[in-house]
């Protein structure tokens, strides 16, 4: 596992199921959640500061 940022990759596993730091909602998510979550219209403009909230989009939507 690499860790940093806050975040923890595990180079092993599916990305969708990484875990990850969710400093909004201050515990430990995948990046699925993450994905979910700041999608929602309401958290949207609260997670962008997160360096979480690019990198999950780059992984999770170009795969779909």
């Amino acid at each position: 596992n690499l860790v940093g940022d806050g975040s923890m990759i595990n180079l092993g596993a599916d990305q969708e199921n990484e875990a990850i730091s969710c400093p909004e909602l201050e515990r430990t998510i995948t990046r699925h959640e993450c994905l979910d979550y700041s999608g929602d219209s309401e958290h949207t403009e609260d997670c962008q500061s997160c360096p979480n909230f690019s990198v999950t989009r780059k992984l999770l939507i170009k795969q779909q």
